[in-house]
Parts: C-alpha cells; structure tokens; sequence
C-alpha cells in the first residue's frame, strides 16, 4: 500500500512544472512503483501480465517495466504520436475489422444507463509510439513497440458506447489475441 499527500504548493498534472519533472517525483510513479513491486512478488512465477487502467499510460512505464517474463496490459488514455508521425487512434481507425463479437451490458440506474446486448468491432495492429516530449530521462529509448486492440461498439449509444483501447506488450497477431486482451 503506498500513501501520499500532494502538498498544496506542489506542481500538479496541469502544469508545465510537472511535465518536465522527472518520473520518480511525479504522483503517477506510484505505478511504475507498484508494478515493480509485483514483479519482485511474483519473481518465481513463469509470467506476469500487469493489467491497469488508464492512469498506468505512463512511457517510462512501457519502458522500464516489461521483460521476458513480465507484460504489461493497459487501457489506453493518450492519443500518442507515433513514429510515423500519425496518431494512435487515427491510425486504429484505419484498420481492418479482425471480426465482431456480442457483449451483454448491465443495465445501471445511477447512470441511467439501460442494459443492452452490443455489437463490439474489433480491430489490433502492431505500434510504435514515441517518447513523449518534454521526457527528461536520457535513459529512455526514442520509440517502443506495443500492440493496440480495440473494441468498439457498432451504432450504440453516443454518450455510453463502448470504446476500450487497449495497449499491450503481449503479441497480438490474430483476432482470437486480440479476444483475449479484451478479456483479461
């Protein structure tokens, strides 16, 4: 369990003060952190797949976490410049449909949200994101290639369609992965 109080004063994500800071002052290291914690944990496991959420879209992260043993499965939340100068989601959207799929959605009332059953597209493709800039790490290489799945629903509605971008170290080459990544 980590625990931290962020100080008034203290730069936060909306500033340019916080985006040139190194990684290991930042708030967000608190996931590389864990994950390397998990990995020390599960040492004698044969592999380990960390899955997190959006706040774990972290460069350094991709970077410094992955091995032979070890993957990262994380939902995406920046729409990443790439290598070759195009765009992450830009560049998923050009994409081949791989197949489809149905999805039963519960229904939820706090959000006013009716159950439904959803027809999800899905479509993946091999990546390579650059480092962002402003990255103060000279360790850090230039570029990483990741795999980026997909899973959109087909004409649901506009304020809760489904839209899960998923980045991942794991191959993804066949629709049957890109499945599976969904449903880790």
């Amino acid at each position: 369990m980590q625990m931290w109080h962020r100080r008034e004063d203290k730069a936060n994500n909306t500033t340019q003060l916080y985006k040139k800071q190194f990684i290991e002052e930042k708030e967000s290291f608190k996931w590389i952190k864990a994950s390397q914690n998990s990995k020390d944990v599960l040492a004698s496991a044969k592999t380990r797949t960390i899955i997190e959420d959006r706040e774990g879209d972290i460069y350094e992260q991709f970077c410094l976490i992955p091995d032979e043993k070890t993957h990262l499965l994380i939902r995406s939340k920046e729409n990443r410049k790439l290598a070759n100068g195009t765009y992450l989601y830009e560049s998923i959207a050009k994409e081949k449909v791989a197949g489809s799929y149905l999805f039963s959605i519960t229904p939820d009332l706090r959000k006013k949200r009716k159950g439904r059953v959803a027809k999800i597209e899905v479509r993946f493709k091999k990546t390579i994101i650059n480092k962002p800039n402003g990255r103060k790490s000279k360790e850090l290489p230039p570029t990483k290639e990741l795999y980026l799945v997909e899973a959109k629903e087909v004409d649901g509605p506009k304020k809760d369609s489904v839209k899960w971008r998923i980045l991942t170290t794991h191959p993804v080459e066949t629709f049957k992965q890109a499945i599976e990544i969904i449903h880790m």
